[in-house]
This record gives C-alpha cells, sequence and structure tokens, in this order.
C-alpha cells in the first residue's frame, strides 16, 4: 500500500490568471454623468445652455409651479426679474396656467423682459373676465420693451375685466377715458372718426388729413385710392390712410415723411 503525499494544486502559469482572480486593471472606468432633467415638463438641459440659461430657467419654473398649483395661500404671485421672453414657450405656459387660475388676486410681472407681442399673448388669455377670476392686479413696470401699443392694450384689459388695476410706469393712467395710442401717432391703431374730417361742402366721399398730422388749422384733403373689401385707401403726401366701412373711422396705415408731422410718433 502506497502513501500519497498532500496534494498540492498545480501552479497557474503567469499570464494565465484566472478569470475569477483577474488583476484589477490601471485604467479608469468612463465616469457615467446622470442626465439632468429640467422641472415642469419643459424638455431636457442641453450643452448649449449656458449658466445665465440655468438661472433663468429655474426662476421661471419655480414661478410658474406656483402659479399651477392654484393654491389658495398663493395670493399674490412674483415673475418679477424673470425674462418671459427668453424662450417662446415660456409666456404660453404662463398664460395656460392663468386660463384655469381661480385664487391669485395680484400678479407682478415688473422688469421681466415684457414686449408688446408678449402682452398681447396676455390680454388674449385675460380678456374673458372668468378666466382668473380673482385677478385685481397686474404690475408690468419695469418692462422698456413696452410701447404706446402695449399701453393701449392693458387699457382695454381695464375696460374689459371689473375693479382691474394695471401698473406699467409714471404716465399711465389704466382709469382714462382715452386709449394710449390717441396721445401720439401709431401706425394701424391712431384714429379718427370719419364725420370729423368731412370737407366743408364737399361730397361724402372727401375727407381732410386730421389736424394732428397735417397741422393746426391746416386744411389739406385727402386723395381717395382703391376700394377694398373692409376699407376704401386714401392718401397725402404725409400719410396713408384706410376708412373702414363697417366702423366708418379714418385709421392710420401709414406715416410717409415723420419729420414735418408735428406731434410726438
Amino acid at each position: 500500500m502506497k502513501i500519497l503525499g498532500k496534494f498540492q494544486p498545480e501552479a497557474t502559469p503567469a499570464g494565465n490568471e484566472s478569470p475569477t482572480e483577474a488583476a484589477p486593471s490601471s485604467a479608469a472606468a468612463p465616469e457615467v454623468k446622470p442626465e439632468l432633467k429640467l422641472m415642469g415638463g419643459s424638455g431636457y438641459k442641453g450643452a448649449h445652455e449656458t449658466e445665465a440659461d440655468v438661472h433663468a430657467r429655474v426662476d421661471f419654473e419655480m414661478a410658474l409651479r406656483r402659479l399651477q398649483g392654484n393654491h389658495v395661500l398663493f395670493k399674490e404671485l412674483s415673475f418679477k426679474g424673470c425674462q418671459l421672453t427668453r424662450r417662446p414657450d415660456w409666456m404660453a405656459q404662463l398664460c395656460e396656467a392663468l386660463t384655469v387660475n381661480d385664487t391669485v388676486t395680484a400678479l407682478d410681472l415688473s422688469d421681466s423682459g415684457l414686449n408688446d407681442g408678449a402682452l398681447q399673448q396676455l390680454a388674449i388669455a385675460l380678456c374673458v373676465p372668468s378666466r382668473c377670476p380673482k385677478l385685481r392686479k397686474l404690475n408690468l413696470s419695469g418692462n422698456a420693451g413696452l410701447s404706446v401699443a402695449g399701453e393701449t392694450m392693458a387699457q382695454g384689459l381695464c375696460r374689459l375685466r371689473k375693479d382691474f388695476e394695471v401698473v406699467i410706469g409714471p404716465g399711465f393712467d389704466h382709469t382714462a377715458a382715452t386709449f394710449g395710442c390717441d396721445k401720439q401717432l401709431v401706425e394701424n391703431l391712431s384714429a379718427w372718426p370719419c364725420d370729423t374730417l368731412k370737407v366743408p361742402n364737399g361730397g361724402p366721399q372727401d375727407f381732410l388729413c386730421p389736424s394732428q398730422i397735417a397741422g393746426e388749422g391746416v386744411q389739406l384733403e385727402l386723395k381717395r385710392g382703391f376700394q377694398g373689401t373692409n376699407g376704401t385707401k386714401y392718401t397725402c403726401d404725409l400719410a396713408e390712410f384706410s376708412l373702414g366701412h363697417n366702423t366708418g373711422n379714418m385709421v392710420l396705415v401709414k406715416l410717409k415723411n415723420r419729420e414735418k408731422v408735428g406731434v410726438e410718433v
């Protein structure tokens, strides 16, 4: 009977390490960065988004969530300093949230980069009093992009909504009986009742250029032009007008020579 020696495992040749005992690799594994989502379902953060873009986005989305929350404790909401025209969809989201909110009473949109186009979206959203019914005050101050056309839209809102106040800046009166466009000449907004422009002893289609354009005491007769579906064209050396068939108003279409017009435009 032979006595067997103690079992010795066979040595593994160098360079043939067992898969379970493989030497750790010196090369570091690539770092996997998690994808960062935007709040509010606005999309994904792109590589093109700057630090300023991120701050602006976060400010807007935090304010928007408070508005969307429609919470009774959030009666006064502020988008002050949020650049609402930085992205084209931000005003649309704000307007959509406003139409279904029934708790907010005051909305601060001051210093938010609003222009006439953005205010037009807002005016359309709020022109029906049943939308955001408790809203009583709208602060639009500090928005240099708002012109006299924007003031006119704001005044229109005040007439459509009961006990509604809009703040824009010095010189703006939301209770004024006249619109902002009446203070200045605004193409496609300034208008005159045609009866006030009739030529003395003239025919029913003879009209004078408004004194705000021709000058006080100056009688400059308009030339009748093409008659279209919506109105008849009238012109002179200073301006072009359209006489509306439905309204009976002479609407300023274009100022031809601003230097000769004696009012602010």
